[in-house]
């Protein structure tokens, strides 16, 4: 079986849930799973001895996690070496606005020209509304642009747009193509987290 990395970047947990989901599915295929979270990497973060690798980034302010972003441009080789997926979590995937679609796909294709990074796999999931985490002010931003979206929203309440479907078939699809295993000398990410998004 294959040693696949998780590596996303949270700021609010949706992020890292849909990590979670990943991670659980390839583990469920004897898949041998390493999880980093970017705001708590090991200090020897590296792909090497990886056979293949899922990045995942939520949306904030119309760019992606900063930290995800840094990573992937600073070992955009070694993820272009294997099998490699690209997952973006924001509110305008989940939007069924076409505009909010478009704005959707214009902030990964900038993301991947910003990185350089050419992506085996590609997927656009709608994340998460974490009103009881969010402050005063971003609470009031976020309803602002929800009302702009056409949609009606209690300040109250969390809301989750996740479509796990949608999830479960990107992540088998990328695990159906994965090829042999070939032996490798060994990985030097050693450490899984799993370590709460603020």
């Amino acid at each position: 079986m294959a040693r696949i990395a998780v590596i996303y970047g949270s700021r609010y947990g949706q992020t890292q849930k849909v990590s979670g989901r990943i991670a659980d599915l390839a583990r469920a295929r004897g898949h041998e799973v390493i999880v980093i979270e970017l705001q708590h990497p090991p200090q020897a973060l590296s792909l090497a001895g990886m056979d293949a690798a899922f990045v995942g980034a939520p949306v904030y302010y119309g760019r992606h996690h900063k930290d995800v972003t840094r990573f992937v441009t600073d070992h955009r080789a070694d993820l272009e070496r294997i099998p490699s997926a690209f997952f973006s979590v924001s509110g305008s995937a989940a939007s069924e606005n076409a505009e909010k679609q478009i704005e959707a796909r214009q902030c990964v294709d900038t993301f991947l020209q910003q990185t350089g990074w050419h992506p085996s796999s590609l997927a656009m999931f709608g994340g998460a509304m974490a009103n009881s985490q969010y402050s005063w002010i971003f609470r009031m931003m976020i309803q602002f642009v929800a009302r702009k979206s056409g949609m009606n929203i209690d300040p109250k309440r969390d809301y989750e747009y996740t479509d796990w479907v949608a999830v479960e078939h990107f992540a088998t699809s990328f695990l159906d193509r994965l090829p042999p295993r070939e032996p490798h000398a060994g990985a030097r990410i050693s450490e899984e987290r799993h370590v709460p998004s603020a």
